[in-house]
């Protein structure tokens, strides 16, 4: 792997007009779907109603406005998106090495904890014995932990299927488990706006968390795109996955609009 290459790549990148197409795309939507005729909190929870159950109960408030996903969901796509920027921050776009097994295994350890306070929650709903008091601020931490987890297996997955030998570096996406001080400073930063009960923090938090929830639905749906037009391992900057990533954007809309469409067919069918 020539490191100066990946370096440069990483600088310019930027230059080539073929990355201009995805970015107008998501700025178009986003631009339609903020001036759509309904406050932001209606357009919000549709859009995600597919992905989250939304109890207001277990969700964050600011004034009137609920956030579209709850704590729990709102730690695991929120947590997402941030491990993301702190690996483009770090200049990690083409490594395409795993972690050290000492961090697989903690990572590991955080969905099984949110599994754990999943099931404790759950029981509380039901009126069934359960072990400790459930809280949203439990649910957003291992919810987190859990987008954490999710962040890095899809950007180890997508290296390894997107990008071509002559640029991806065998180098690890993350060097080990100190790497998760950072990343839990921000997340924790993130979870202290989300208890600021103010009103005019509501709209950019609930359009991130929209667009957070495209961009796990459109990075996974991209990686399957070029597996199966084979496209392996052949773009040597975003810009080449231009066509690709419009593409795998589309599908993720079609997929939160179906889901969420289906949901509330069953919803108007089923008595609450």
């Amino acid at each position: 792997m020539n490191e100066s290459l990946n370096n440069t790549n990483q600088v310019t990148w930027m230059r080539d007009h073929r990355i201009w197409l995805p970015l107008a795309v998501i700025a178009a939507s986003l631009g339609a779907f903020i001036l759509a005729p309904w406050s932001l909190q209606e357009k919000s929870l549709a859009a995600l109603h597919g992905l989250c159950a939304q109890q207001p109960s277990h969700s964050f408030w600011f004034g009137d406005s609920r956030l579209p996903f709850d704590a729990r969901m709102t730690g695991i796509y929120g947590g997402f998106m941030i491990v993301c920027l702190y690996m483009l921050a770090r200049g990690r776009l083409y490594r395409t090495g795993p972690p050290p097994a000492s961090l697989l295994i903690i990572l590991a350890g955080f969905v099984v904890l949110m599994g754990v306070d999943g099931v404790n929650s759950t029981l509380n709903d039901f009126g069934m014995p359960h072990v400790y008091e459930p809280s949203n601020h439990l649910r957003f931490a291992t919810g987190a932990m859990t987008g954490t987890a999710m962040a890095v297996f899809i950007w180890l997955l997508a290296g390894g299927v997107l990008w071509s030998p002559h640029v991806a570096s065998s180098k690890p996406i993350m060097r080990g488990w100190k790497e998760l001080f950072p990343i839990a400073a921000l997340i924790t930063m993130f979870w202290a706006v989300l208890q600021i009960n103010v009103s005019f923090l509501f709209p950019p938090i609930a359009v991130l968390l929209v667009v957070s929830a495209v961009a796990v639905l459109g990075s996974i749906a991209l990686v399957a795109l070029r597996l199966a037009t084979g496209g392996i391992q052949r773009a040597t900057r975003p810009a080449d996955l231009s066509r690709s990533a419009v593409v795998a954007i589309l599908l993720a809309y079609t997929v939160m609009s179906a889901i969420a469409g289906f949901r509330f067919v069953l919803e108007s069918a089923v008595p609450a």
